[in-house]
Parts: structure tokens; C-alpha cells; sequence
């Protein structure tokens, strides 16, 4: 607070000494100006003395009261007393007083000017340095906030107010997710939160143990994440990892799953692993998710009771209703695959009163067979749509097999604001 006070006063003293410095130097008097003024110290000189001495008879004569002498009276117009003092004054005498007055005003305009500079110089530096300062301690707090460049082996409790309780279940099989060119990374362990939820199913979050091994002689970056659980896809993620890992280290780390249903982990399937150096000229990626299970059992299902269904046919079937709770209306869309493909699902564009919007909500959203993609806000993209009852809606949605390409589909328009209205 003080030190922003600080820079205010400075920065205003800064443009009233700006200020000054321009009326110092348009401030110099013009020659007709200073010449009035001389003209002004002749008329102070000739009040300043009125009694002159009578050339004819030595008489004091005091000129604001008489004409001539009193004693003779010889007229004093010629007397040279008279004439040098108070009656006239030669434009000679006017023209070097003006000269004068000149020279010295401009000395004077210089000399102030010099000082105003040098204030205003001072003030330019000072406020720099308190700029800088204040750049630095920016940055400071900056790298201070932040994680540092690299990833590091964690504590479990580092950074959060709750107890991890370690769950009674571990991994079927060796928790390995990735494991070529010299980099490895491992599933270790799950911990749970320790409160109570009132529901006897609820969601909730899962922290889960990672040993990231990085061999390569180089730093590398890692990005996974994770949209499926216990048989559950969100077209989010219930994870997403994106870090730096120094060359040749081996780390422990932790992320929190958000939301994981049961809250317990029975099966998590990895759908996006990029390993790459930090100028991109070496990159890995799996063709396949990887899929990692656990000695836990979980048999909950989607709540489909306030759905519709709109679309089937043997690969899948697409549930949706119509919400109004947010600031713009949506569609709640549930896909349940019934195959045993592996689908990448995605929806590019829709119709609104037949007219062509980009849909959101569906974007290339891994969907893994059997399991069920909850995608909770589909709606149309524009300030127009966000009132959309009593509005034709229909939707395409793509189904793509990476596996076999030759499997991937569409189900063409249908009508998703069908049986959705009240």
C-alpha cells in the first residue's frame, strides 16, 4: 500500500515539475514587455528624489511642488541635474536597461530550467527503479506460487487439508501403463479421502499413486489422461496430466480422479499417453489405451429414469433430456455401447429450426465397449440458442473405431428435442 502510494506522488510530482519546466521556457518576457518595464524603473527613479539644486542661484528647488525657482525664478527645464534624473531619459538608457533585463531573465529561465531538469530527471529514475522493483518481486512471487519446472516426488498430504486413508485394494497384474524407450510409468497405489458421503453409492474422488521412471538421457513431458472408470466415460476426464520430468529421474507422484463413481477404482482406462522431449523432436504415442484393473469389484449403473431414448440399433443406444438449470439450455446425452468396439465418439454439427449450429459438448470423447459415455451439457454454440424451448433440435453423432476403421460410423440426424419439452 505504501509503496503504491509511493509511485503515485512520485508520478504526479513528476508531471507538476513537467508542467513547470514548459511555463519556465515560454515564460520569457517579449522586448516590448521588458522595455515598459525599464520604462517603469525610470518613472520609480524620478519619484524616488524630486529636489534639484537652481543653476542660477544654488536655490532647492522641489519639483513636485514648483514650475521654476522659488528664490529667482529661472525655469529648471535645461538644468542638466533635472534632465539626467527625472525629466527625460535618453531611449539609449531604455534600449540598455531592456538589454539588461533580458540577459538576466534569461539566465535566470536557464538556471531554473537546469534545476527542474535535474528534478525531473531524478523522478524519471526513481520511478524506473520502483518499476523494476516491482517487476521483480512480481516475479518472485511468480516462481515462488509455481510447481518448478520439473516434477518432483510428492508426499500425499503435501498441499491439502484432508487424510488419505490407503484403500484396501491393489492392482491386478503390474499396474504398468507405458513402458518403451527408456520410460516407464507405473500404477502403485489408491487412497481415498477420509469423510463419509450420505449416499450409499456415491461419487467421489480417488488418489492415485503413479512411479514415473524417466531413463532417457534427455528431460522429457508426459500427458495422460483418463475419461473411463468402472465402466463409466465422461466426455471430460476424470484425470488429466500434463508435466516435465528431469532426465534420468525416478518420482512418485499423486493425482486426484475427480469424481470416480463408488469411490473406489475396480477398472481405469487410460485413452490419451503422449511422451515427448521438450522440443517436440521425439514423440511417442500409443496406438491402444491402456487399460488398468484392481482386486476391487464395482456393479453400479447409469440412472437412465429421466431419459428418452432417441436412437438404437445393435452398437448402441442414446438416451437424452432436455435441462434448463444453467444460464444456457442443453441436452443431457447418455450413450450406452452395446459392441465390443472401442469408440472414439464425436459430434461436429446439429440443427436448430433447421437451420446448421455447432454443437458442444461431444469432441472425440473415448468410449470403451460396454461402458456408458455421460455427456451432461450438449447444446448449441450462439447467444440466440440459449433459449431453446419449444425449438426442432436434431443431432449426428460420430462413432469412430480406431481399431478398425472400417467400423466407424454415423447415425445421421435425429431428433433429440423429441419427447423433451414439458
Amino acid at each position: 500500500m505504501i509503496f503504491s502510494i509511493a509511485f503515485l506522488v512520485l508520478l504526479v510530482f513528476l508531471f507538476v515539475e513537467i508542467f513547470r519546466y514548459i511555463k519556465v521556457k515560454a515564460n520569457a518576457f517579449s522586448r516590448a514587455e521588458v522595455k515598459k518595464a525599464a520604462e517603469e524603473q525610470v518613472r520609480k527613479i524620478t519619484y524616488r528624489d524630486p529636489v534639484i539644486s537652481c543653476d542660477y542661484c544654488g536655490g532647492k528647488i522641489d519639483t513636485t511642488k514648483f514650475k521654476a525657482c522659488p528664490q529667482c525664478g529661472a525655469p529648471f527645464d535645461n538644468d542638466e541635474e533635472w534632465k539626467s534624473r527625472h525629466n527625460v531619459v535618453s531611449g539609449n538608457f531604455i534600449d540598455k536597461s531592456t538589454d539588461a533585463l533580458i540577459t538576466a531573465r534569461e539566465r535566470k529561465s536557464q538556471e531554473e530550467s537546469k534545476k527542474i531538469l535535474k528534478n525531473i530527471k531524478k523522478t524519471i529514475i526513481a520511478l524506473v527503479a520502483m518499476i523494476l522493483v516491482i517487476a521483480i518481486l512480481a516475479a518472485t512471487v511468480t516462481v515462488a506460487d509455481s510447481p518448478g519446472k520439473y516434477r518432483k516426488t510428492e508426499k500425499l498430504e503435501d498441499g491439502t487439508y484432508y487424510k488419505y486413508v490407503k484403500a484396501d485394494y491393489q492392482i491386478d497384474g503390474d499396474g504398468v501403463i507405458f513402458d518403451y524407450d527408456d520410460v516407464k510409468i507405473t500404477v502403485t497405489g489408491f487412497y481415498t479421502k477420509e469423510y463419509e458421503y450420505s449416499s450409499s453409492e456415491p461419487d467421489g474422488p480417488v488418489a492415485v499413486e503413479f512411479h514415473v521412471e524417466n531413463n532417457r538421457d534427455e528431460d522429457i513431458k508426459i500427458s495422460i489422461s483418463c475419461n473411463s472408470v468402472n465402466g463409466f466415460s465422461t466426455n471430460s476426464s476424470y484425470v488429466y496430466m500434463y508435466d516435465t520430468y528431469k532426465k534420468s529421474s525416478d518420482v512418485v507422484i499423486y493425482e486426484d480422479f475427480r469424481s470416480v463413481p463408488g469411490q473406489i477404482i475396480s477398472e481405469m482406462i487410460f485413452d490419451d499417453i503422449k511422451i515427448r522431449n521438450t522440443d517436440y523432436s521425439y514423440e511417442k504415442i500409443p496406438f491402444e489405451p491402456s487399460v488398468i484393473r484392481t482386486t476391487a469389484s464395482y456393479t453400479g449403473e447409469f440412472d437412465f429414469d429421466d431419459y428418452v431414448q432417441l436412437y438404437s440399433d445393435d452398437r448402441v443406444d442414446i438416451f437424452a433430456v432436455y435441462t434448463d438449470t444453467l444460464s444456457h439450455d442443453a441436452y443431457k446425452i447418455a450413450i450406452h455401447n452395446k459392441s465390443d468396439l472401442n469408440l472414439y465418439v464425436s459430434s461436429e454439427e446439429m440443427k436448430i429450426d433447421n437451420m446448421v449450429a455447432e454443437p458442444s459438448g461431444l469432441y472425440r470423447s473415448y468410449m470403451p465397449a460396454g461402458y456408458v459415455l455421460n455427456a451432461p451439457y450438449v447444446y448449441p454454440y450462439g447467444d440466440e440458442y440459449k433459449d431453446l424451448t419449444g425449438k426442432s433440435a436434431a443431432l449426428n453423432i460420430n462413432f469412430e473405431c480406431k481399431e478398425d476403421p472400417s467400423k466407424s460410423f454415423s447415425t445421421g440426424y435425429f431428433d433429440i428435442s423429441k419427447s423433451l419439452f414439458k
